[in-house]
């Protein structure tokens, strides 16, 4: 499974979405500023981000992004906006996101996951 970091400044959606990938059997960190998921990035070295558009101060993902890609970090990102904007979107993908997906899609997906390897599981146990 992979190295994942949860950068969201909201505690419940960051705990929510920690569990999920926890549950699914990835080893996940949370941040919920930019300060500190650089920080994790470059001691933990994770695989994956998946970073808030709006992390509060003043700041969001996309400064994120270009402090990460200035710094030469070799992450993936995903950039999670409330709602998806056709500029943040070019803006993300323009400065490295692999993925700029709507904060709804992203609960709805790790849930769907979670329910198919749920499911396939159980069917192998049967077996």
């Amino acid at each position: 499974m992979k190295k994942i970091l949860i950068v969201e400044s909201d505690d419940r959606t960051r705990r929510g979405v920690l569990r999920i990938l926890q549950d699914s059997g990835h080893e996940v960190v949370p941040a919920k500023s930019k300060a500190e998921a650089l920080g994790v990035i470059q001691r933990w070295k994770p695989e994956l981000a998946i970073a808030s558009l709006d992390l509060g101060n003043g700041t969001d993902g996309l400064d994120l992004l270009k402090e990460a890609d200035a710094a030469h970090l070799q992450t993936e990102f995903w950039l999670v906006p409330n709602t998806l904007i056709d500029t943040v979107t070019a803006q993300a993908l323009e400065l490295g996101a692999k993925t700029v997906i709507a904060r709804s899609l992203v609960i709805s997906h790790l849930l769907a996951e979670k329910i198919i390897s749920l499911a396939v599981n159980t069917d192998t146990k049967a077996a």
